[in-house]
Formats: structure tokens, C-alpha cells, sequence
């Protein structure tokens, strides 16, 4: 049987509106794209990670690490503003690069280690899934806005179950996605076909976004 050829990619924009050079922003003395590379490159399965980006700052930060496994590469400019959504680059890269599974890791999220990343690839490769995301538990009971109203959206306020009986609710936390450069090809989109989960801890729902969730993880990581 053919080895898979398996690859990571790290999208690093270097612009950010609401927190300012995030993606080198320090984290306990760590930069936080340091923390996607340290776990990627650690990952036995990955043969090669792929850091995309066109911004010098970041390509400074990358450049300390010594791993042969890292490859800085550059992306369009259209793909790098800030409502561009990340299919634009995966159109980019896998016109680009010859693989045959990618790891979409996403650096704004500091609690993804090798382990989990190992873990979830082998679960991807054993299953006759198409995609493979990562997801934390959410037994939430979930409302919706509704005409200035709100309404329960997965249960009913009048049979209302214990959150112990939510066994089958997830959250996409947005750490990672894996998918085959075939099937990206098909569908193009990152989440395509029959899709499995990989569970992460609950700490990593923070995903770094705003200056409050910087907060919430700086003291998560203390």
C-alpha cells in the first residue's frame, strides 16, 4: 500500500484589525505562531509544513526555527485581505503543491500539540471519512434570534432534558481540518463529504480572535 504524502498548512496574514501583529503577539514569552509550528513540526506524520504568508515580521519568527520540515511560502494578495475566506488560499495551494492529505492548522488556537494532531490523523486515515474536524463537547442548550424574540433552537423548553442526556452535541472549534487534496478538489471547501471528529480538550474553545479572548488564554496558559 502507497504511503500518503501528508502536509501541513499554517495560514499566517499579517495584517489584523482588531488586535494588532496578532499572529507574533507574545503569549508566555512565545510567539503565538510559535506555538502551531512547535506542534506541527513535532508531528511525525507531517512531512512538510507550509507557512503562508507575505509579511516580513512573520517571516522573521518562522525563519528562527531550524526545522527542515518548514517551508515558507508566499500567497496572493488577494487572498491575504481581510474578508478573504481561507478557500481562496486553499485554491492557491493546492494548485500549487503535491500532496495527498492536508493538515489546515490554525495558529489562533495555542492548545493543538503534536499528540492531538498524530492522534487525529490517524483517525482520519482509518476511517472512510472525507473530512475530519476538530471539535470540543457542547452539552448547551442553544436559543436563536427570532423578530427581536428568542427561541430554543435543539431542544424544548417544555421536555427539558438534563445536560448530562447532550451526548451527541459538538462545537467546531476551529483548531484543524483534514482533507485530501482530491476531495478539496471536488467539493472546494475544507469541510466536504462524510466527516469525522477529533475531541480537544475544552480549553481550547478559545480561540484567539479578540483582545478579551488574548486575555481568557494568557491566563489559561499561566
Amino acid at each position: 500500500m502507497q504511503k500518503n504524502k501528508i502536509v501541513c498548512l499554517i495560514p499566517a496574514r499579517g495584517g489584523s484589525t482588531r488586535i494588532y501583529n496578532k499572529n507574533i503577539i507574545k503569549i508566555n514569552n512565545k510567539s503565538l505562531i510559535s506555538y502551531a509550528l512547535n506542534s506541527a513540526i513535532k508531528t511525525k506524520l507531517v512531512e512538510k509544513v507550509y507557512v503562508s504568508t507575505n509579511s516580513k515580521k512573520i517571516i522573521n519568527v518562522v525563519r528562527k526555527f531550524s526545522s527542515k520540515k518548514i517551508i515558507i511560502t508566499s500567497r496572493s494578495k488577494k487572498s491575504e485581505t481581510q474578508h478573504a475566506k481561507t478557500e481562496l488560499l486553499l485554491n492557491e495551494f493546492c494548485n500549487r503543491f503535491e500532496f495527498d492529505i492536508l493538515v489546515l492548522l490554525q495558529l489562533t488556537n495555542i492548545f493543538i500539540s503534536s499528540k492531538i494532531l498524530n492522534m487525529a490523523i490517524n483517525k482520519f486515515t482509518k476511517s472512510k471519512a472525507d473530512t475530519l474536524i476538530s471539535v470540543i463537547k457542547f452539552p448547551n442548550f442553544i436559543w436563536k434570534n427570532k423578530n427581536k424574540f428568542i427561541e430554543p433552537f435543539n431542544y424544548n423548553p417544555l421536555k427539558r432534558p438534563r445536560t448530562q442526556d447532550f451526548k451527541n452535541f459538538f462545537l467546531e472549534n476551529g483548531s484543524f481540518y483534514i482533507f485530501t487534496r482530491k476531495g478539496y478538489f471536488n467539493y472546494k471547501n475544507r469541510i466536504h463529504g462524510k466527516t469525522a471528529y477529533f475531541e480537544m480538550p475544552k480549553k481550547s474553545y478559545f480561540d484567539i480572535d479578540t483582545l478579551e479572548d488574548l486575555k481568557i488564554v494568557r491566563k489559561l496558559v499561566k
